[in-house]
């Protein structure tokens, strides 16, 4: 969420990224992505501190939620919250399956 390609690919889209503005909620949700998620805990508490994020996120203006690590939506999905949710692993998905059935494949 960091790194500037992101930025500058929805910059492009014309579309403002909001992240955690603290470096501490972003380390935190790198840590437990990499040594909870990753590994296959799923623990409550740690879901609980997402939506906390999430939410605080929307209430700054957020106006959909991309979960652009395939982890995040093992604690939530689209209906989780009231703004549209994005999860890159079936978007990405969907677009391998629709270029596989393509005419360009």
């Amino acid at each position: 969420m960091e790194m500037n390609f992101y930025m500058k690919k929805f910059k492009q889209a014309d579309i403002t990224l909001i992240i955690p503005n603290k470096q501490t909620v972003r380390d935190f949700i790198q840590n437990t992505l990499k040594n909870e998620l990753g590994k296959g805990f799923i623990k409550e508490k740690t879901k609980s501190e997402y939506k906390l994020i999430i939410n605080d996120l929307i209430a700054q203006g957020a106006q959909g939620v991309i979960f652009a690590c395939t982890e995040i939506p093992l604690f939530f999905d689209r209906k989780d919250f009231d703004v549209p949710v994005f999860d890159t692993t079936k978007i990405h998905a969907n677009a391998a399956v629709e270029f596989s059935m393509s005419e360009n494949f």
